[in-house]
């Protein structure tokens, strides 16, 4: 390693995206933990070698680490064009590579800056994880956000860890692994200043102190049991993608889903949940379908499915959502709720008006999808209240509760269908049981294809139907936390003022 900086710019570039590829090894469902505290060091290391170069050759450091990082993390992308190759085999390479070359623009962004800081030790270890977990925020909000993959999701494998989410959540959680997998950094021969002994030994005491908090924080912490939990009862169908939303099969399609829903159990539940994409038909237009639905419901019991849902609008086009819709047992549609997060060039086209008319969406239909209005807490007679998610709402950190009253429970459904066997689904599902312990809620996640699963209020999982197969699921809600969590309380609040510390902590030790 000593003598990197002197390989051929080609070479030092190949070995960076050969890094960011093992770093990536880390998410689900491979769940390598180690990968990070090898690959992240290594390009560190690359980045010192070179700090006497050109900030061209940092940019293209940094730029060979993501494209390798991200094209992992995020292949799973490409599988949805396989549903059409006919159409969209074109697509494959800006599928595959265009996400992590525009994530690769930040990250050489990110190397640059590092290099301009002209830190060394335990303050280039301050300035990089602040530059990371800036770098993270920054592709993880907007109207182009992909919060996939966040550093601090490495932990999935590793719950205590987790649990202080529900301190300062998932950019806390990033800041403070980026902060852990730079240590060996600071561990090379004849540089072992008693200042870097004293950071490395209190990080790792406070690793410790952290995980060992987890480990007590679920069976310490109260939560809010009722007597008689009602039941839910999540359907996975499992409707192949190349089948699902074909005309000729939409009744068969809803028999299936009937007949699934009715199957006896040892539990009777008072919740049915159909996924997304599931319902070929518009479910709140459909009195007859709702009959039926309504049929095999218990007394005062409900059915969540996903569907789209039309709206006319005077003088304007067609307005389509993808909602989640609520049915009775009187077959009246109690609720609606329209999913505001959209899938980019899934459910609808950014920059239409410039983009050339042979790129369309993935989904069918020339019309984008309408945006609902945001989070909403959903309140309904004999059941707990609930914040609804619809696909990849459910992996944004702070965006899943509405302001006001808390609900008791998050509804997620998707359709990850599109992923087939890939590492998505698994990632989604790891992302999304964020939230429960950032929240202190439980989880409830239907999914047309798998992983469809139940999480506790500390996103411990209770059940799970697994990928690719049919069937049901059926499960008492776990009840909510006593008391909202701090991250529930004060949001990303606890993550700025650490993002403060560290900046402080960056520029005070740049002599240690």
């Amino acid at each position: 390693m000593s003598k990197i900086g002197n390989l051929r710019p080609a070479k030092q570039y190949a070995l960076a995206a050969a890094l960011g590829m093992l770093g990536a090894l880390a998410f689900p469902p491979i769940n390598f933990i180690v990968a990070p505290f090898i690959a992240f060091p290594a390009w560190l290391y690359m980045l010192e070698s070179n700090q006497d170069q050109s900030w061209k050759r940092h940019f293209s450091l940094g730029f060979w680490f993501a494209l390798g990082y991200f094209t992992v993390g995020l292949y799973w992308i490409t599988f949805a064009l396989g549903v059409d190759l006919s159409i969209f085999w074109w697509l494959i390479p800006f599928s595959l590579f265009g996400i992590p070359t525009g994530l690769g623009v930040y990250v050489g962004i990110m190397s640059v800056l590092l290099k301009l800081t002209n830190s060394r030790g335990i303050s280039r270890c301050f300035f990089f994880a602040a530059l990371w977990t800036t770098g993270e925020l920054a592709w993880g909000t907007g109207p182009m956000a992909l919060p996939w993959n966040p550093l601090g999701s490495i932990w999935t494998g590793f719950e205590p860890m987790l649990q202080t989410l529900s301190i300062y959540g998932i950019y806390g959680l990033t800041l403070v692994t980026a902060l852990l997998v730079s240590l060996p950094t600071l561990l090379r021969k004849n540089q072992f200043k008693p200042g870097r002994i004293a950071y490395i030994t209190s990080m790792l005491c406070l690793f410790i102190l952290a995980s060992g908090w987890g480990i007590i924080r679920p069976t310490s912490t109260p939560v809010h049991y009722k007597e008689n939990p009602p039941v839910v009862r999540l359907v996975q169908p499992y409707i192949p993608q190349d089948l699902n939303w074909q005309p000729a099969r939409a009744q068969e399609q809803f028999r299936d889903l009937i007949q699934l829903s009715s199957e006896p159990g040892e539990l009777k539940p008072n919740i049915i949940i159909w996924p997304e994409s599931a319902l070929p038909l518009l479910l709140g237009e459909d009195q007859v379908a709702r009959e039926v639905v309504a049929r095999m419901l218990p007394e005062n019991g409900y059915l969540l499915s996903g569907s789209l849902r039309r709206e006319r609008v005077p003088d304007e086009k067609m307005k389509i959502y993808n909602s989640l819709i609520m049915v009775g047992s009187d077959a009246s549609v109690v609720a609606t709720y329209d999913k505001h997060h959209l899938v980019q060039f899934g459910e609808y086209l950014p920059l239409r008006s410039i983009i050339p008319s042979s790129i369309t969406k993935i989904t069918s239909g020339d019309n984008d999808f309408s945006r609902g209005p945001g989070p909403a807490t959903v309140s309904l007679d004999s059941i707990p209240s609930f914040s609804p998610l619809i696909c990849f709402e459910g992996i944004f950190s702070g965006e899943v509760v509405a302001p006001g009253p808390r609900p008791e429970w998050l509804l997620n459904i998707t359709n990850d269908t599109w992923y087939g066997n890939s590492s998505g689904p698994y990632q989604h599902l790891q992302l999304s049981r964020m939230r429960s312990i950032e929240e202190g809620l439980p989880m409830v996640r239907a999914v047309n294809s798998g992983i469809s699963a139940v999480f506790d209020s500390f996103g411990q999982e209770i059940a799970r139907k697994g990928l690719l197969v049919r069937g049901v699921l059926d499960v008492h809600l776990p009840p909510a936390l006593l008391e909202p969590t701090i991250f529930a309380q004060y949001g990303h609040l606890i993550f700025m003022l650490m993002m403060v510390a560290v900046v402080g902590f960056a520029l005070l030790t740049r002599r240690v």
